[in-house]
């Protein structure tokens, strides 16, 4: 028999009986140990989640912008216009006090798997949506379409692969946001405006002093400072579609918009704008 056996007939306390159990130091140490490896484990841990999040999010913009093409194939080669307007051509609001916008109209269109919320999103950036196919009443979207290619044509899109359509966004400033004209209603109060990407200084059209777009999911931008560096999203920045589906991730660098030639409105690079405009 082992030396190690147990002994029915052994006195309690006795040195060949104690040494198979733990004792009380034993469980201390494994239980110290056991807290350092999840200290050490955990940014791992943290660093997994995120980089799930990233993965789902890329999916779901791959899947919308398959739906915007769907929708643009049944409309005359249109994109969805960014919102049902009210009397002073912003956003109208329905009986539920939300705005029906672009991803309502693309949402149907959409394969049921995906969804208009990234994982990475905080409660406060999403905007709210009016729904009226949905039972909650409303369709909730943390991604925004690039106002000047509201209802507008992709075959008169010059640099399809090159031009942004949508972006992750933030509503109205929210986590430090840049959002510096917020988007209002008939009577004055600012409305959801996470769904559109604007500029700094319109909401309709840019002009030569433009400088920036607004509304992208980058924190601590709201004074105009877009730190290479900055927060965001997610780890490295946030996702950006083009108008043939070609997913980007960008830092907050990237909201800057460059201009044709000096003392010109017209945008070129990632956030171009049509050269001839039209209203949606």
């Amino acid at each position: 028999m082992s030396d190690h056996a147990f002994d029915p007939q052994a006195p309690e306390g006795d040195a060949s009986v104690a040494n198979i159990y733990f004792s009380k130091k034993d469980i201390r140490v494994l239980g110290i140990g056991l807290v350092v490896l999840g200290i050490v484990l955990y940014p791992f841990y943290q660093y997994g989640v995120r980089q799930s999040e990233k993965a789902r999010c890329s999916a779901n913009m791959k899947a919308m912008m398959d739906a915007m093409n769907l929708y643009a194939e049944a409309k005359e080669d249109r994109f969805p216009p960014l919102y049902r307007t009210g009397n002073n051509g912003q956003p109208g609001l329905g009986n539920t006090g939300k705005p029906y916008t672009w991803a309502d109209d693309v949402q149907p269109l959409m394969n049921p798997r995906y969804s208009f919320q990234c994982p990475s999103t905080k409660p406060d950036e999403f905007v709210h949506n009016e729904d009226p196919n949905s039972s909650k009443g409303e369709l909730k979207s943390s991604y925004g379409m690039y106002a000047p290619y509201s209802a507008y044509s992709r075959s008169l899109i010059a640099n399809p692969d090159q031009t942004a359509i949508i972006a992750e966004t933030s509503n109205q400033g929210a986590q430090g946001s840049y959002d510096p004209i917020p988007l209002k209603d008939d009577q004055g109060n600012p409305v959801p405006d996470g769904m559109v990407i604007g500029w700094d200084n319109s909401n309709d059209e840019p002009n030569a002093a433009t400088r920036f777009v607004t509304r992208l999911s980058y924190g601590d931008s709201a004074s105009g400072k877009f730190s290479k560096d900055g927060p965001s999203r997610h780890d490295n920045g946030i996702h950006i579609l083009t108008v043939t589906g070609e997913r980007l991730t960008l830092p907050p660098s990237a909201a800057r918009v460059e201009h044709r030639t000096a003392n010109t409105a017209d945008i070129q690079g990632l956030w171009a704008t049509p050269v001839v405009r039209r209203s949606p």
